[in-house]
Protein backbone atom coordinates (compact mmCIF):
# COMPACT_ATOMS: atom_id res chain seq x y z
CA UNK A 1 0.00 0.00 0.00
CA UNK A 2 1.47 3.54 -1.16
CA UNK A 3 2.50 6.07 1.57
CA UNK A 4 2.91 3.57 4.41
CA UNK A 5 6.15 2.02 5.48
CA UNK A 6 5.28 -1.38 6.45
CA UNK A 7 2.43 -3.66 4.90
CA UNK A 8 0.44 -4.28 8.23
CA UNK A 9 -2.59 -3.25 6.85
CA UNK A 10 -2.73 -5.17 4.02
CA UNK A 11 -4.38 -7.82 5.61
CA UNK A 12 -6.75 -5.28 6.91
CA UNK A 13 -7.83 -4.15 3.44
CA UNK A 14 -8.01 -7.92 2.40
CA UNK A 15 -10.61 -8.41 5.06
CA UNK A 16 -12.39 -5.56 4.16
CA UNK A 17 -12.76 -6.57 0.49
CA UNK A 18 -13.71 -9.95 1.81
CA UNK A 19 -16.65 -8.10 4.08
CA UNK A 20 -17.55 -6.45 1.36
CA UNK A 21 -18.06 -9.01 -1.24
CA UNK A 22 -19.86 -11.29 1.30
CA UNK A 23 -22.44 -7.79 1.22
CA UNK A 24 -22.38 -7.66 -2.38
CA UNK A 25 -23.20 -11.98 -2.53
CA UNK A 26 -25.99 -10.68 0.05
CA UNK A 27 -27.38 -8.10 -2.05
CA UNK A 28 -27.50 -10.12 -4.77
CA UNK A 29 -29.43 -13.15 -3.17
CA UNK A 30 -31.57 -10.54 -1.33
CA UNK A 31 -32.33 -8.58 -4.13
CA UNK A 32 -31.77 -5.33 -2.88
CA UNK A 33 -31.11 -2.57 -4.90
CA UNK A 34 -28.48 -0.30 -5.31
CA UNK A 35 -30.16 2.47 -3.25
CA UNK A 36 -30.80 -0.05 -0.29
CA UNK A 37 -26.74 -1.55 -0.58
CA UNK A 38 -25.87 2.38 -0.19
CA UNK A 39 -28.12 3.07 2.48
CA UNK A 40 -26.14 0.24 4.39
CA UNK A 41 -22.78 0.90 3.45
CA UNK A 42 -23.15 4.62 4.11
CA UNK A 43 -21.55 4.70 7.51
CA UNK A 44 -19.10 3.27 5.93
CA UNK A 45 -18.19 5.34 3.50
CA UNK A 46 -19.00 8.04 5.35
CA UNK A 47 -16.29 6.98 8.06
CA UNK A 48 -13.83 6.41 5.17
CA UNK A 49 -14.13 10.03 3.87
CA UNK A 50 -13.54 11.54 7.17
CA UNK A 51 -10.28 9.75 7.71
CA UNK A 52 -7.77 12.09 6.17
CA UNK A 53 -9.35 14.34 9.27
CA UNK A 54 -9.05 11.78 11.79
CA UNK A 55 -5.63 10.62 10.93
CA UNK A 56 -3.87 14.18 11.60
CA UNK A 57 -5.81 14.68 15.14
CA UNK A 58 -4.80 13.74 18.36
CA UNK A 59 -5.65 10.67 20.16
CA UNK A 60 -8.44 11.62 22.31
CA UNK A 61 -8.11 11.33 25.90
CA UNK A 62 -9.71 9.60 28.53
CA UNK A 63 -13.22 10.81 29.77
CA UNK A 64 -12.64 12.26 32.86
CA UNK A 65 -15.54 14.24 35.46
CA UNK A 66 -15.78 18.09 36.62
CA UNK A 67 -13.53 16.87 38.88
CA UNK A 68 -10.64 15.54 36.79
CA UNK A 69 -11.50 12.00 38.25
CA UNK A 70 -12.31 9.60 35.42
CA UNK A 71 -16.39 9.81 34.61
CA UNK A 72 -18.14 6.98 37.32
CA UNK A 73 -20.40 5.08 34.51
CA UNK A 74 -22.14 2.35 35.91
CA UNK A 75 -23.19 0.34 32.54
CA UNK A 76 -22.06 1.04 28.53
CA UNK A 77 -25.69 1.70 28.14
CA UNK A 78 -25.82 4.45 30.78
CA UNK A 79 -22.71 5.77 29.24
CA UNK A 80 -24.07 6.09 25.73
CA UNK A 81 -27.14 7.65 27.15
CA UNK A 82 -25.44 9.90 29.49
CA UNK A 83 -21.74 10.82 28.61
CA UNK A 84 -20.53 14.16 26.81
CA UNK A 85 -19.22 13.22 23.30
CA UNK A 86 -15.81 13.81 24.14
CA UNK A 87 -16.15 10.48 26.25
CA UNK A 88 -18.34 8.73 23.83
CA UNK A 89 -15.49 10.03 21.13
CA UNK A 90 -12.79 8.22 23.76
CA UNK A 91 -14.99 4.85 24.41
CA UNK A 92 -15.46 4.73 20.22
CA UNK A 93 -12.05 4.60 20.30
CA UNK A 94 -11.12 2.16 22.28
CA UNK A 95 -14.17 0.00 20.86
CA UNK A 96 -11.87 0.49 17.43
CA UNK A 97 -8.82 -0.90 19.11
CA UNK A 98 -10.30 -3.96 20.45
CA UNK A 99 -11.45 -4.92 16.97
CA UNK A 100 -8.42 -3.90 15.05
CA UNK A 101 -6.19 -5.84 17.72
CA UNK A 102 -8.92 -8.81 17.69
CA UNK A 103 -8.50 -8.67 13.54
CA UNK A 104 -4.77 -9.01 14.10
CA UNK A 105 -4.66 -12.16 15.78
CA UNK A 106 -7.25 -13.54 13.44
Amino acid sequence: MTGFQNNTNDKRVQKILENLRLIEKSARANKAGPEQVTDLLKPVVDHIMSMGAAITEDAPSPPRAGNGKPAPYMTVKQMAEEASLPDLTYAMAVYLNRIDEHLKET
